[in-house]
């Protein structure tokens, strides 16, 4: 190859070899997606998008989602938080607001979150969507795990969902509408908006608080099936496409 590339001149052999480096880049990265998910093509073509749809009052909003990758390349445990790039940073910075509103928590809570330890080698992908007025103002937001150790979590306290390491179940770790948008039908856009950017997502699971009636009462409205409760402390919720069928995905 480089006997060939002699022949041309410098700035002809630079884009060249520059072609040779992009596509060993997203070689590469096919790879590190396929080893994470073996049983199905889930790879992103986007990492980002977005589309319009009506509320039950018949108002336009506007779902836009991005895609966070996550890779603790590092020999030590590292934060959620120090693993975004400065755009994924500035971009989950600003739902902070949206989640104290809806959870009637502390801003600070928020950030809290993002300090979740890592282990090394850590490989992980989350999709955050936001629902948003026409004026731009973000209604609420939806933050699944696509892949990662939650579902060794899950594992630990007894829950199997199979597909889960797959790529053909998405665990929705938060969802926050804020109060004055509520009614209007946004939480089910943004629970099965995940079918949209991921069509083979079979599997819908989440957990809520069990004291939290209105939650459970909207999930169960949506399709969702409990598959474990404790007393005191979380309800674990699941959709299955393959009971329920693709009803509730426009709903």
């Amino acid at each position: 190859m480089f006997f060939y590339l002699k022949k041309y001149n410098w700035f002809m052999r630079s884009i060249v070899i520059s072609t040779l480096f992009v596509l060993a880049g997203g070689l590469f990265a096919s790879k590190v997606m396929q080893e994470a998910c073996p049983d199905v093509q889930c790879e992103l073509f986007e990492q980002a998008g977005s589309w319009q749809m009506q509320d039950k009052q018949d108002k336009k909003i506007t779902l836009e989602w991005f895609a966070v990758q996550l890779h603790n390349m590092s020999n030590y445990s590292r934060s959620l938080y120090d693993l975004y790039t400065p755009e994924v940073r500035t971009k989950v910075d600003a739902l902070a607001p949206v989640y104290a509103e809806s959870f009637e928590e502390e801003i600070g809570d928020f950030f809290a979150l993002g300090q979740t330890k890592l282990p090394e080698g850590y490989k992980g992908q989350r999709i955050i969507v936001t629902a948003k007025e026409a004026d731009g103002t973000v209604l609420g937001f939806a933050w699944f795990v696509i892949s990662g150790f939650e579902s060794l979590k899950l594992e630990n306290e007894g829950i199997s969902v199979p597909g889960f390491l797959a790529c053909r179940a998405a665990y929705l770790a938060y969802l926050g509408v804020v109060p004055v948008a509520q009614g209007r039908g946004i939480s089910s856009k943004l629970i099965f908006s995940i079918i949209m950017i991921l069509p083979h997502i079979q599997k819908i699971l989440l957990q809520t608080a069990t004291s939290n009636k209105q939650a459970r009462d909207v999930y169960e409205h949506l399709g969702f099936s409990l598959v474990k409760e404790v007393e005191v402390g979380s309800a674990t919720y699941l959709w299955d496409e393959a009971s329920l069928g693709s009803c509730c995905v426009a709903a």
